[in-house]
Protein backbone atom coordinates (compact mmCIF):
# COMPACT_ATOMS: atom_id res chain seq x y z
CA UNK A 1 0.00 0.00 0.00
CA UNK A 2 0.95 3.64 -1.09
CA UNK A 3 0.14 6.33 1.50
CA UNK A 4 -1.56 9.43 -1.49
CA UNK A 5 0.67 12.05 -0.37
CA UNK A 6 3.80 10.54 -0.50
CA UNK A 7 5.39 9.21 -4.77
CA UNK A 8 5.86 5.97 -5.46
CA UNK A 9 9.48 4.52 -4.70
CA UNK A 10 11.92 2.68 -7.57
CA UNK A 11 12.43 -0.39 -6.62
CA UNK A 12 15.12 -1.39 -8.91
CA UNK A 13 17.03 0.49 -11.17
CA UNK A 14 15.69 0.37 -15.22
CA UNK A 15 18.91 -1.44 -16.18
CA UNK A 16 18.94 -3.65 -13.26
CA UNK A 17 15.25 -4.96 -14.52
CA UNK A 18 15.41 -8.36 -15.46
CA UNK A 19 12.41 -10.20 -18.29
CA UNK A 20 11.04 -13.58 -16.81
CA UNK A 21 9.99 -16.24 -18.79
CA UNK A 22 6.77 -15.55 -20.66
CA UNK A 23 5.17 -18.24 -18.56
CA UNK A 24 5.89 -16.45 -15.07
CA UNK A 25 4.97 -13.39 -16.56
CA UNK A 26 1.73 -14.30 -17.69
CA UNK A 27 1.18 -16.20 -14.03
CA UNK A 28 2.40 -13.50 -12.14
CA UNK A 29 0.39 -10.33 -14.18
CA UNK A 30 -2.73 -13.08 -14.48
CA UNK A 31 -4.03 -15.18 -17.62
CA UNK A 32 -5.86 -12.08 -18.78
CA UNK A 33 -6.00 -13.18 -22.77
CA UNK A 34 -7.07 -16.89 -21.65
CA UNK A 35 -9.82 -15.40 -19.61
CA UNK A 36 -10.99 -13.05 -21.92
CA UNK A 37 -11.31 -15.78 -24.44
CA UNK A 38 -13.56 -18.08 -21.83
CA UNK A 39 -15.63 -14.98 -20.91
CA UNK A 40 -16.06 -14.58 -24.48
CA UNK A 41 -17.20 -18.39 -25.30
CA UNK A 42 -19.68 -17.78 -21.73
CA UNK A 43 -21.18 -14.48 -23.55
CA UNK A 44 -22.07 -16.05 -26.72
CA UNK A 45 -23.34 -19.04 -25.60
CA UNK A 46 -25.60 -17.27 -23.24
CA UNK A 47 -24.20 -18.40 -19.70
CA UNK A 48 -23.80 -16.20 -17.32
CA UNK A 49 -20.32 -15.47 -14.80
CA UNK A 50 -19.92 -13.02 -12.02
CA UNK A 51 -16.55 -12.85 -10.80
CA UNK A 52 -16.25 -14.09 -7.03
CA UNK A 53 -13.64 -12.21 -4.58
CA UNK A 54 -9.96 -13.66 -4.13
CA UNK A 55 -6.78 -12.81 -6.02
CA UNK A 56 -6.97 -14.84 -9.05
CA UNK A 57 -9.74 -15.05 -11.96
CA UNK A 58 -12.24 -17.29 -10.63
CA UNK A 59 -16.05 -16.66 -11.84
CA UNK A 60 -19.23 -18.28 -10.92
CA UNK A 61 -21.42 -19.62 -13.60
CA UNK A 62 -25.04 -19.59 -14.37
CA UNK A 63 -27.46 -21.03 -16.81
CA UNK A 64 -25.46 -23.89 -17.04
CA UNK A 65 -28.03 -26.67 -15.07
CA UNK A 66 -28.39 -28.14 -11.39
CA UNK A 67 -25.48 -27.32 -9.09
CA UNK A 68 -22.73 -25.22 -8.54
CA UNK A 69 -20.29 -24.46 -11.66
CA UNK A 70 -16.86 -22.28 -11.63
CA UNK A 71 -14.88 -20.99 -13.56
CA UNK A 72 -10.21 -21.28 -12.94
CA UNK A 73 -8.16 -19.73 -15.17
CA UNK A 74 -4.47 -20.57 -15.40
CA UNK A 75 -1.25 -20.61 -17.89
CA UNK A 76 0.91 -22.86 -16.10
CA UNK A 77 3.61 -25.10 -17.92
CA UNK A 78 3.19 -28.09 -15.22
CA UNK A 79 -0.06 -29.58 -14.96
CA UNK A 80 1.08 -31.49 -11.79
CA UNK A 81 2.08 -28.26 -10.08
CA UNK A 82 -1.22 -26.53 -11.38
CA UNK A 83 -2.91 -29.68 -9.67
CA UNK A 84 -1.23 -29.14 -6.67
CA UNK A 85 -2.54 -25.54 -6.50
CA UNK A 86 -5.64 -26.51 -7.08
CA UNK A 87 -5.67 -29.30 -4.59
CA UNK A 88 -4.85 -26.25 -1.59
CA UNK A 89 -7.70 -24.18 -2.95
CA UNK A 90 -10.35 -25.87 -4.30
CA UNK A 91 -13.27 -24.15 -4.80
CA UNK A 92 -16.70 -25.16 -2.92
CA UNK A 93 -19.34 -26.80 -5.54
CA UNK A 94 -20.17 -29.24 -7.89
CA UNK A 95 -17.60 -28.68 -11.14
CA UNK A 96 -15.37 -26.46 -11.41
CA UNK A 97 -13.83 -25.70 -15.00
CA UNK A 98 -10.17 -25.08 -14.98
CA UNK A 99 -9.23 -23.20 -18.20
CA UNK A 100 -6.03 -23.06 -19.98
CA UNK A 101 -4.63 -22.31 -23.62
CA UNK A 102 -5.01 -24.46 -25.74
CA UNK A 103 -1.24 -24.76 -26.48
CA UNK A 104 -0.82 -26.31 -22.94
CA UNK A 105 -3.73 -28.38 -22.92
CA UNK A 106 -2.89 -29.91 -26.43
CA UNK A 107 0.42 -31.15 -25.28
CA UNK A 108 1.22 -34.70 -24.84
CA UNK A 109 0.44 -35.92 -21.48
CA UNK A 110 -0.74 -32.24 -19.90
CA UNK A 111 -4.55 -33.17 -18.86
CA UNK A 112 -3.54 -37.06 -17.92
CA UNK A 113 -0.24 -35.29 -16.02
CA UNK A 114 -2.80 -32.86 -14.57
CA UNK A 115 -5.79 -35.20 -13.83
CA UNK A 116 -2.81 -38.23 -12.36
CA UNK A 117 -2.02 -35.19 -9.79
CA UNK A 118 -5.10 -34.67 -8.55
CA UNK A 119 -6.57 -36.47 -4.92
CA UNK A 120 -9.56 -38.73 -6.51
CA UNK A 121 -12.13 -37.02 -4.98
CA UNK A 122 -11.31 -33.85 -7.37
CA UNK A 123 -11.03 -35.33 -10.32
CA UNK A 124 -14.65 -35.08 -11.38
CA UNK A 125 -15.13 -32.25 -10.01
CA UNK A 126 -12.21 -30.36 -11.42
CA UNK A 127 -12.40 -30.54 -15.59
CA UNK A 128 -9.34 -29.44 -17.25
CA UNK A 129 -10.46 -27.42 -20.29
CA UNK A 130 -9.40 -24.80 -23.06
CA UNK A 131 -11.41 -21.34 -24.00
CA UNK A 132 -12.66 -22.92 -27.06
CA UNK A 133 -13.89 -26.00 -25.52
CA UNK A 134 -15.47 -24.80 -22.45
CA UNK A 135 -18.74 -24.18 -23.21
CA UNK A 136 -19.27 -27.86 -25.21
CA UNK A 137 -17.25 -28.79 -21.84
CA UNK A 138 -20.45 -27.60 -19.53
CA UNK A 139 -22.94 -29.90 -21.22
CA UNK A 140 -20.45 -33.15 -20.64
CA UNK A 141 -21.24 -35.34 -17.86
CA UNK A 142 -19.35 -35.21 -15.14
CA UNK A 143 -16.81 -37.85 -15.58
CA UNK A 144 -15.47 -37.97 -19.43
CA UNK A 145 -12.40 -37.00 -19.82
CA UNK A 146 -11.01 -35.42 -23.48
CA UNK A 147 -8.16 -37.79 -24.92
CA UNK A 148 -4.78 -36.08 -25.12
CA UNK A 149 -3.99 -34.29 -28.46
Amino acid sequence: ECPRDAPPELIREPEQARMLRRPLRTFLALPYRTEEAALNALDRAGITHVPLPGPLPAHRLRGTGPGTAHLQVYDRLQPALLAAHLTDSALPGDRTFVVVPRELAGRDGYRKDFTDALPAPLRHRLVLTTPVDLVPDLGQPRGEEKDDA
